[in-house]
């Protein structure tokens, strides 16, 4: 059936693949053929894309109106968070549901391995077509072969002018914005004839530094106030001790970063814009799950710091958008503690796999709904050989604190009482007045670790 604004029916696969099973680590078989009502699944992750980036989300000057239309038509989760604010470790946990030091992949290098379910194999075993598009940044140097379908990806993080990408296996320059070359690959990859189900992750490079927007984009918030944060400068007495040994720079230049980053966001909201409009030309929209999500938060001056891997909420924290009229009415809203860990575990859920599989995680449909639930978790990070600045860490987050602890060095740890100091300026951790709660958030941190099998 031609791609022409009906919807593309999808049969039930007879195909009854008499040994069609994927073996996990828990010992699970994957389930058997795609369902008839099973939707399409579109992922679009944006890399160091803060919670806080979006009209959406009450930005001073951002205008992201493709984005906020994702919110309008589904649930927006206002407490969404990385479980490892670092982008090779995060995507992993992306696809396989798992922490960071369960799947292994725990710095800015490494592979999943090739026993580990993801979403993208446990989709393919029940029938999807799968593709990826972007940044994939966990080996293979672009080439995606016996993990997707179809795909477009690049070495490492690319480049913004005229990538060099890996098509399906053939290797080639891509003129123009690597934004806009992704967006129009997946356009074309959702507009192609089928008679199954896809799943698709747009993964953009946008908006990794150096922040480059699209020409058309360039200059666009050159008239914008933009406002430093109320936590550049200051006094970092009570902080651990590596944290000045990673300036931000000076004033300045802050305000061109932070310009130049709400920029390059407008090239991926004009894609978010476009992949919506297509889905919908096609009469897709509505039976497609839309996840729009970020691999982690970044930081632009707060606590005099830039990029990302601490613990502080603009590192850790994300912008999570679901849209799927089967499961959220329009203009949604959740604020249930939700993290990158259950998006594969979501995926699963939407297209109706059963099984586990090892993840950690719990679907976003249970959160939202109530049915599952969380009061804490468990942050990690570990230290990079080529970035030895900033330690190994794990941090226990609740609603009301976070305690930061600090594997590798004898630094200061940190205690914020998050409702009465959302900007984690005052480190209460030797306060005795705070001692029962220090006492009760190591008590925590320990449970949790020993839980995942951290310790």
């Amino acid at each position: 059936m031609p791609a022409n604004g009906k919807a593309l029916r999808y049969t039930v696969l007879a195909l009854i693949v008499v040994g069609l099973s994927l073996v996990g680590a828990c010992g699970e078989e994957a389930t058997g053929p795609v369902l008839a009502d099973a939707p399409n699944i579109v992922i679009i992750l944006v890399d160091d894309l803060r919670w806080d980036a979006l009209s959406a989300t009450g930005h001073a000057f951002s205008q992201t109106p493709n984005i906020d239309r994702l919110a309008a038509e589904g649930m927006l989760f206002t407490d969404a968070f990385v479980v490892h604010s670092l982008c090779a470790p995060s995507r992993a946990t992306l696809f396989t549901g798992r922490y960071s030091h369960t799947h292994g992949v725990t710095r800015n290098a490494g592979q999943i391995n090739s026993r580990t379910p993801t979403i993208n194999s446990l989709l393919s075993a029940t029938g999807y077509e799968t593709a990826f598009v972007g940044k994939w940044h966990l080996g293979g140097e672009g080439m995606l072969a016996g993990r997707f379908d179809r795909w477009l990806s690049f070495k490492g993080q690319g480049t913004y002018r005229n990538p060099i990408v890996n098509v399906d296996g053939a290797e080639r320059q891509a003129p123009g914005h690597v934004t806009d070359v992704l967006t129009d690959y997946a356009l074309d990859f959702v507009s192609r004839e089928r008679d199954r189900p896809f799943l698709l992750i747009l993964s953009h490079k946008a908006v990794h530094a150096p922040f480059t927007p699209q020409s058309r984009f360039d200059g666009r918030y050159s008239n914008a106030t933009i406002e430093l944060p109320p936590t550049f400068g200051e006094d970092l007495s009570t902080k651990p001790s590596f944290l000045p040994l990673r300036p931000v720079g000076d004033s300045t230049t802050l305000v061109t970063r932070i310009r130049d980053y709400h920029e390059t966001v407008a090239g991926v909201d004009e894609s978010v814009g476009k992949l919506l409009d297509r889905l919908q030309e096609l009469a897709l929209l509505d039976r497609t799950l839309v996840i729009f999500t970020s691999d982690n938060g970044y930081l632009l001056g707060e606590h005099n710091l830039t990029d990302k891997r601490v613990a502080y909420e603009e590192s850790i924290r994300i912008p999570l958008i679901v849209r799927y009229p089967a499961w959220f009415g329009s203009g949604s809203v959740s604020d249930a503690m939700a993290l990158n860990l259950d998006i594969a575990s979501t995926v699963l859920d939407a297209a109706q796999v059963r099984g586990g599989y090892g993840m950690e995680g719990v679907t976003l449909r249970e959160l939202a709904s109530g049915d599952a639930s969380r009061t804490s978790f468990l942050y990690e990070y570990y230290r990079e050989p080529r970035f030895p600045v900033t330690p190994s860490i794990r941090a226990v987050r609740t609603a009301d604190f976070k305690y930061i602890y600090y594997i590798d060095d004898d630094v200061t740890d940190e205690l914020y009482d998050l409702r009465a100091d959302p900007f984690e300026t005052t480190n209460l951790v030797a306060r005795p007045d705070f001692a029962n709660v220090l006492a009760g958030l190591r008590a925590e941190l320990a449970r949790l670790r020993r839980a995942t099998g951290d310790i």
